[in-house]
């Protein structure tokens, strides 16, 4: 990635709908050229697509919550993963436990259901989140980070 790309994706994070020219009279570059380069980021992997951010509670969901689970294989939830709807994300983590699972839910006994069937792979343990503290940011390139 050289600086053209860097300062593309950077614009795209902040707003996956701002137009190619908008993206071209801020980098200097054509509208094409920033085609080429967003389609190029897309088929190396940089950009895996383009989303809208929601609001769970609009979407009719009370509450959100994280349950982690100790499973000796991963596979064996991947499926339950992938059938359930409410999953914001699942990641593999170091710890106690190797499993979290964060999931919008519509009530306390949709988070019951959950915990019984999630039962099945492990003993899982809940948290309520109460707030956000910080969502999804604009990821600068690691050259950026000092450490």
């Amino acid at each position: 990635m050289d600086s053209f790309d860097k300062r593309i994706v950077r614009l795209l994070q902040s707003n996956s709908r701002i137009s190619f020219s908008e993206i071209g009279r801020d980098v200097h570059l054509t509208s094409p050229a920033v085609a080429e380069r967003v389609k190029k980021l897309k088929e190396s992997g940089v950009i895996k697509g383009f989303t809208s951010e929601v609001v769970s509670r609009k979407l009719g969901y009370d509450f959100e919550a994280m349950i982690k689970l100790n499973v000796r294989n991963s596979n064996e939830i991947e499926s339950w993963l992938n059938g359930r709807p409410e999953v914001i994300a699942a990641h593999q983590i170091t710890g106690t436990h190797n499993i979290t699972i964060h999931l919008a839910l519509v009530n306390v006994d949709h988070l019951q259901s959950v915990l019984k069937s999630l039962s099945l792979f492990s003993e899982p343990k809940s948290s309520v989140v109460l707030n956000s503290l910080g969502e999804m940011r604009n990821l600068p390139h690691a050259d950026f980070i000092t450490w």
